[in-house]
């Protein structure tokens, strides 16, 4: 055991939120934070910022108080005090600008866990997320409840699927100025990004109708990209394909004469247009259920889908093939759309493969 390991498993048994695995995972994340930022407060604080959201989040739910987070981040912090020197070379003793850096970071941690408990209680007695954090959390600009909204995923994960509807100009000269009709903009349910070019809506009946309220309001010279449904948590990345799509077909660089085109249509379009930010957008979106695996699972399982999507059952490892199935659901049954995930996993597995 090196002597961060050393310090971090001291600091983990001695917290009073040891059982806690929130706090395990922001232990470990804040040790690590601060040596990766030299120590600098502010940039660690900033890594961790995620967890700490979530920490609050889940110990207003637990019925913790403020107070009891106070007397727990003083026994942390007398912990990760008395433990230093098992941090530094053998021998080396910590000195005074240290300390203070080590009281200013356990302090600095302990107000913004705090504040978001505090957050998460006003939120609980008002009934939960409003619709205005929904949209702060897709178009912006962010504000503490939609930057918590993003850090919980759980309350994320138990909304229902979304749609996103972009504006695309159609002609070039209206690129960058193409908007949404206002009847679509106002109809219940629907929540509008600022620049009136985007909204997102309820996925099922609720897209299926302003989908069709689009064809019969079109805009003179205006058409709109429909996106995939998805999660609100991979809602942002749908967004930024959406608008990539529609500044293609604004553009010119891609022609479809339709009022309302599905993303879907466009992604091989997209795919061969592809700059580094687009292409992580792609990993992200299509390749989402294989980024949390191990480095050396995810390529064999990229590689083990490729084949199949490429040339069939042959040569295919039934039990991966079960695990793929198990991970993209009904994204691999044969009578979906299987060519966007081809052409990304085309652009991945050479990044995998060099260990990225």
């Amino acid at each position: 055991m090196n002597a961060l390991d050393a310090y971090g498993a001291r600091l983990l048994d001695s917290v009073p939120l040891a059982a806690d695995p929130v706090a395990q995972e922001l232990a470990v994340g804040a040790i690590a934070a601060f040596v990766d930022a030299a120590g600098r407060v502010e940039t660690a604080v900033a890594t961790v910022d995620p967890l700490l959201r979530r920490l609050g989040t889940h110990h207003s739910r637990l019925g913790t108080r403020p107070q009891e987070f106070a007397l727990a981040f003083a026994i942390i912090h007398q912990v990760a005090q008395d433990g230093l020197p098992l941090a530094l070379p053998s021998g080396t003793s910590p000195g005074r600008g240290v300390r203070r850096s080590v009281s200013e970071y356990v302090a600095a941690l302990a107000a913004g866990a705090t504040a978001a408990l505090v957050r998460a209680h006003a939120r609980s007695a008002a009934g939960g997320y409003d619709r205005e954090a929904l949209r702060r959390a897709l178009f912006g600009p962010p504000s503490e409840e939609s930057r918590d909204l993003v850090a919980v995923a759980d309350e994320l994960d138990g909304l229902p699927q979304v749609q996103v509807l972009v504006a695309a100009g159609g002609r070039p000269e209206l690129a960058g100025r193409a908007v949404l009709p206002e009847v679509m903009r106002t109809v219940p349910g629907v929540i509008c990004g600022p620049d009136r070019a985007a909204l997102a809506v309820r996925s099922g009946t609720a897209a299926k109708r302003l989908i069709a309220l689009a064809r019969r309001r079109r805009r003179a010279g205006t058409q709109i990209v429909v996106g995939e449904p998805t999660s609100w948590r991979d809602a942002p990345t749908s967004l930024a394909l959406a608008r990539r799509a529609a500044e293609l077909l604004s553009g010119g660089r891609v022609r479809d004469d339709r009022v309302v085109v599905p993303f879907a249509d466009l992604a091989k379009a997209l795919h061969l247009a592809a700059d580094v930010h687009l292409r992580e957008l792609l990993i992200r979106h299509h390749l989402a259920p294989l980024l949390d695996l191990p480095p050396t699972r995810r390529l064999t399982l990229g590689t083990t889908l490729l084949r199949w999507l490429e040339r069939g059952q042959g040569g295919v490892r039934f039990e991966e093939m079960q695990e793929l199935r198990l991970l993209f659901g009904d994204r691999l049954d044969p009578a979906a759309d299987l060519e966007p995930l081809a052409v990304t996993l085309r652009l991945a597995l050479p990044r995998w493969t060099g260990g990225r």
